[in-house]
């Protein structure tokens, strides 16, 4: 029973990271890339965030502070293997839903410890995909997730 409490908290915990670093990128575009205490408001995004979909339990609020820690310390780098990895796309060109999916899957494969299985990973990403974004973006994402999944 404890590993059902587990899946559904890390599943909510996802949906949170996926909103809070969605919106929190929203943000920096609207900032042309500054990222500045006074212009962004991070406690707002939190509020949002909650509202959306309630208050986080205190293990799921380290697990969302670790994935949007990861995010932003190292996303040069899981930009550069997005890019790496794109066939026929720029990186600018990319859904801003589907690239949140795909960085925080990333962070989720690459950095977190213990890891959670790779399959588990892109399942919940690509679900994510599929609920914000558009028709296309769970087989996009899907498809980009496998192929940067057999690199983690």
């Amino acid at each position: 029973m404890e590993n059902v409490t587990l899946v559904r908290g890390r599943r909510k915990a996802r949906e949170y990271a996926f909103l809070f670093f969605y919106r929190f990128q929203i943000q920096i575009n609207k900032l042309d890339g500054s990222v500045g205490s006074d212009k962004i408001k991070i406690k707002d995004l939190r509020k949002d965030a909650e509202t959306t979909l309630g208050v986080l339990e205190h293990a799921q609020e380290n697990f969302v502070e670790e994935i949007f820690h990861y995010a932003l310390v190292e996303k040069t780098k899981l930009e550069e293997l997005v890019i790496q990895n794109l066939t026929n796309w720029k990186i600018e060109r990319l859904n801003p839903v589907d690239l949140t999916a795909i960085l925080l899957a990333l962070v989720e494969m690459k950095f977190l410890n213990p890891p959670t299985p790779t399959p588990v990973v892109i399942n919940e990403y690509v679900e994510l995909a599929k609920t914000y974004g558009n028709e296309q973006s769970g087989s996009f994402v899907n498809g980009l997730l496998e192929k940067l999944g057999q690199l983690a």
